[in-house]
């Protein structure tokens, strides 16, 4: 049984509510790897993944300086209580169950995205073989990551990367590569230039929150960098075509770009435009083809959906909306 019978006060990752479910109860739940405890266990599809996170957590320890007896690890049960305050629902799960799971998916997190950055840092080989090397897997675990019922505390990751104490790596780095795992993914955008990240360490309370945090930065930071390259990002990147996906109702949540440095998007000339340009237009006497509505093709028995692409990027933002 949990160890709290009382809710936390100040909870900071929440349950979807139900009457958002659904429209699309898959927007909201993890395909390849779970975090945090709302969805331990739920699914077969998830149990992979869990036998590789006890795999990185032997080779976490084997890179710990003592060991399994290092002072750092043994801080984790200290911080129980504290991660337990950050879900908003009581965790039915005894301490050790629950200090195991932030162990298990704290060093699954901070030892993938240190690989992502520099694959011999760490020189784990569960991280290079499949599927983890697959572009397809590193796409479906970034959405995954991005789930808002799938987070860990983030001082979780911050205190199991203190304890890993390697070179050249502190939470600031991280931050930074976790971002670019979130954005840069998708082949499409691959020419994207990489965002200007500060150095400082932005305070957050797990890696969906720092992603809206990042997203609400993007116009500060273009205006201090003096360039276009992060107004380019906003207007190209997989950002905006997410926010054009999901529709305007995330337009008071995430900034945009001064409307004079946006990218011209592609549109159809005018008839001005292009009578301006010399070209002679007159009326077609007969329209020898349409293209049917919509509507008229779910008369006639055509079903259509969503593209999976598109419907990838319009859950990342559902997630994003309720930071």
């Amino acid at each position: 049984m949990s160890l709290r019978r009382k809710p936390p006060a100040k909870p900071t990752i929440f349950r979807v509510p139900p009457n958002m479910r659904c429209g699309d109860q898959g927007a909201y739940e993890p395909k390849l790897v779970s975090i945090g405890p709302y969805h331990r266990g739920k699914s077969e599809d998830l149990k992979a993944m869990e036998e590789l996170k006890w795999r990185l957590l032997h080779h976490y320890l084997s890179r710990v300086p003592n060991g399994s007896k290092n002072e750092g690890l043994r801080k984790m049960k200290d911080l129980e209580e504290a991660a337990r305050d950050c879900y908003s629902e009581v965790i039915d799960m005894d301490s050790d169950q629950f200090v195991e799971m932030l162990l298990l998916d704290g060093c699954f997190l901070v030892q993938l995205l240190i690989n992502l950055a520099d694959c011999e840092a760490l020189q784990a080989t569960e991280l290079g073989s499949p599927p983890l090397n697959r572009m397809w897997c590193q796409g479906l675990i970034s959405r995954d990551l991005l789930l808002l019922e799938n987070q860990l505390p983030y001082f979780i990751v911050e205190h199991l990367l203190d304890t890993l104490e390697m070179p050249r790596w502190n939470c600031s780095r991280l931050q930074q590569v976790a971002i670019l795992f979130f954005i840069d993914l998708p082949p499409q955008y691959s020419n994207v230039p990489e965002p200007e990240l500060r150095d400082e360490v932005l305070q957050v309370d797990h890696l969906l929150h720092l992603f809206h945090k990042w997203i609400l930065s993007v116009r500060e930071l273009e205006k201090a960098s003096n360039t276009r390259c992060c107004s380019k990002l906003l207007s190209c990147s997989v950002l905006s075509l997410m926010i054009n996906a999901s529709g305007n109702c995330l337009s008071k949540l995430l900034p945009c770009s001064n409307s004079s440095e946006r990218l011209p998007p592609s549109t159809v000339p005018t008839t001005t435009e292009l009578a301006e340009a010399g070209v002679k237009i007159r009326k077609a006497e007969e329209a020898a083809f349409t293209v049917p509505t919509t509507t008229e093709l779910a008369e006639a028995g055509v079903k259509i959906e969503k593209a999976e692409a598109e419907k990838t990027k319009a859950h990342s933002f559902l997630n994003v909306s309720f930071c």
